[in-house]
């Protein structure tokens, strides 16, 4: 991922793409990501560069935020069994 962003060709959907890049912590360890898939007609290379500086953006507000209080919540929401499940 030289190029700071991961581009996917139909590798795992038929005539569908993607591109990710990575979400960092303060101690600039990759910590999660986030992708927009679309059909690879859509994925020219305009289209590529516009999405990755979006991402960038949205990334950069991000990595801003600070860090969740894992002291105070050990688990995400969505990953809390809801009552009744199962």
């Amino acid at each position: 991922m030289a190029r700071g962003y991961a581009f996917d060709r139909a590798d795992f959907v038929a005539d569908c793409g993607g591109v990710a890049l990575p979400i960092r912590d303060r101690d600039g360890h990759a910590s999660a990501a986030i992708t927009v898939s679309a059909p690879l007609s859509y994925l020219n290379h305009e289209r590529v560069a516009t999405i990755v500086a979006e991402l960038q953006q949205a990334i950069a507000t991000i990595e801003q935020l600070p860090p969740p209080n894992r002291a105070q919540n050990k688990t995400s929401s969505f990953m809390r069994p809801k009552a009744g499940f199962l």
